[in-house]
């Protein structure tokens, strides 16, 4: 029977006393054809897992065995044709050849594999079918994470492995991805592998694998699901933040005047009109694409208009005056350690090291991580830790106003709980914070204005156009 084995895997890191249970005594499996789900808390060792069954790391002991190969005691050269023939896989962190047209990046899968399909037509099947000849840098996230994909279904895998495949997707998207999920795992018999938070796709699947504290993993089929409910439901359980009552919006902090924005010969935002008041949450909804992540670039100072004026408080916007947490936490970094990245901040207002110190660990702390996640370079967390990390580094700006970029993409319960409560915290210590997010129902219920951007203009009067 063609299927993927894990038997009793544990990764280990560090030495010395230091050592890191990834992962401890992992068990599982997948089938041909069936679409199976890993759920865990952020850093529980979903992602050693893929690496792991992708040949990109190597099990501590225990034995991963796919349709018949050994792949945890297999030569390099048997695991070359593997990645090549066997596995596809999409990173929560994928690499696109920024030089190179949508199509043209798909068609690299042909120098891999002679047998890959038409670049158009999995182009087309992720719903890029118009964005063909458009650069990497000129698709949003969400467009560039469904490229990723589109080049991996070229390849012709046997099985599919995906880290949070539909985090930075607006809901239409969304579906278009579970019906391609779904199409592939049952019809055309692929054995799918998705890690995710997402309770739809939960739903979706033949078998559920559950990464709980210790990081040791069930396997659940069918309608066997009960066993497993109270920890599924567990993981899915988000508190949705506190906001005081009664209280107004206050003076202006962040206003836009007329924006004009052009990238790659198209109008982004087109006479755009915005203001973001002191104590106020505004979430700001929109397809895939939209210029969502333009729009909060340019009201942080990152990006200069073609017209109209952008201010905070009163000043033209500049680089620090307001505090931003990007679709892609990766992007903020550029320290060795997470401690470092913290800290940029505060030594730059002036605090010694001792304060810098407190500082750092209050601050990791407030975000649910452990101190000595303080050692570890940043590019070695998870997706959801890294995540958490990059806000810290933010907030520690003490700014007036807040910009977060889809907060709680790719975060577990708790995860999604605590950057919640953080953007309620800041509207009761009256700053201006604006959310840019396709996780809607979550972030409606605390907005006191929702706002869609569509067709190069804002539009307040629902979320029809977001859908």
């Amino acid at each position: 029977m063609a299927y993927i084995e894990f038997k009793d895997v544990t990764r280990v890191y560090g030495s010395d006393g230091s050592e890191v249970h990834a992962l401890d005594g992992a068990s599982f499996e997948v089938e041909r054809g069936e679409l199976a789900v890993i759920l865990g808390a952020s850093g529980a060792g979903k992602t050693t897992a893929l690496n792991i069954l992708g040949g990109m790391d190597g099990a501590t002991s225990g034995r991963v065995v796919v349709d018949g190969l050994d792949i945890s005691a297999a030569s390099e050269d048997d695991l070359v044709e593997y990645r090549r023939a066997d596995v596809g896989f999409v990173f929560q962190f994928y690499n696109l050849v920024p030089n190179l047209t949508a199509l043209e990046n798909v068609e690299l899968a042909s120098q891999i594999c002679p047998d890959s399909l038409d670049a158009a037509e999995c182009l087309r099947k992720v719903g890029l079918g118009e964005r063909m000849a458009n650069f990497p840098a000129q698709l949003s996230g969400g467009e560039q994470q469904r490229l990723a994909l589109a080049g991996v279904l070229a390849m012709r895998p046997l099985y599919l492995v995906l880290d949070e495949p539909t985090s930075q997707l607006d809901p239409r998207s969304r579906e278009l991805m579970r019906g391609l999920f779904t199409a592939l795992s049952h019809e055309r018999r692929l054995g799918l592998v998705l890690i995710t938070h997402d309770d739809d796709e939960i739903a979706l699947a033949d078998r559920v694998i559950v990464c709980d504290g210790s990081a040791a993993c069930d396997s659940v089929r069918g309608e066997a699901h009960s066993g497993a409910e109270p920890r599924i439901e567990a993981g899915l359980r988000v508190d949705v933040g506190r906001r005081v009552t009664g209280g107004t919006a206050g003076e202006t902090v962040v206003s836009l005047d007329g924006v004009v924005f052009s990238h790659g010969g198209r109008t982004v935002l087109d006479g755009v009109d915005l203001d973001l008041h002191a104590g106020e949450l505004v979430m700001l909804a929109g397809a895939s694409g939209a210029g969502k992540s333009t729009l909060t670039s340019l009201a942080a100072g990152l990006l200069e208009p073609d017209a109209g004026a952008v201010r905070v408080c009163g000043h033209a916007a500049t680089p620090g005056m307001v505090g931003v947490a990007f679709q892609q936490p990766e992007v903020q970094f550029f320290h060795d350690t997470v401690f470092d990245e913290v800290a940029f901040a505060p030594r730059n207002a002036g605090f010694d090291e001792g304060e810098v110190r407190v500082l750092v660990e209050r601050s990791i702390g407030a975000v649910g991580l452990p101190v000595d996640v303080l050692e570890r370079s940043p590019f070695e967390l998870s997706g959801g830790q890294a995540r958490r990390v990059a806000i810290p580094s933010v907030i520690a700006l003490d700014a007036p106003a807040y910009i977060f970029d889809e907060p709680s993409a790719a975060l577990d319960a708790e995860g999604r709980s605590f950057i919640h409560r953080l953007a309620c915290e800041l509207v009761n210590e009256r700053r201006a914070v604006l959310v840019v997010t396709h996780d809607l129902p979550e972030w409606e219920r605390l907005a006191d204005r929702v706002l869609v951007l569509e067709g190069g203009v804002l539009r307040p009067d629902g979320l029809e156009g977001a859908e």
